[in-house]
């Protein structure tokens, strides 16, 4: 069974998962010359690949998309400030002096 899918959806998702054509070839076994046909709307897809290609793209945006929040959220909390290492004395540590 093949779909409709709109071949701009397929490449704006590939893009926004921020994945080259290479790498879709690679993570879902899909030919180099079927994706480029679907996302130019020469050809459809079978079903099966299109549900490879929609959930390798719905985990990529999903985990783009947490660590986006990680990254840009707040800080105040959840970082402690680092205070200054003491010093053990000249005696202890690997490093005796003489």
């Amino acid at each position: 069974m093949y779909t409709n899918y709109p071949p701009d959806k397929l490449k704006s998702l590939r893009i926004r998962s921020l994945l080259t054509q290479s790498d879709v070839q690679s993570l879902t076994g899909l030919s180099f010359v079927s994706l480029i046909k679907a996302e130019k709307g020469r050809s459809r897809l079978q079903k099966r690949n299109l549900d490879k290609l929609l959930t390798l793209y719905a985990t990529r945006i999903a985990r783009l998309e947490k660590m986006e929040r990680i990254w840009d959220g707040p800080l105040s909390g959840q970082i402690q400030p680092i205070g200054m290492v003491e010093r053990n004395g000249a005696a202890r540590g690997p490093y005796k002096t003489k």
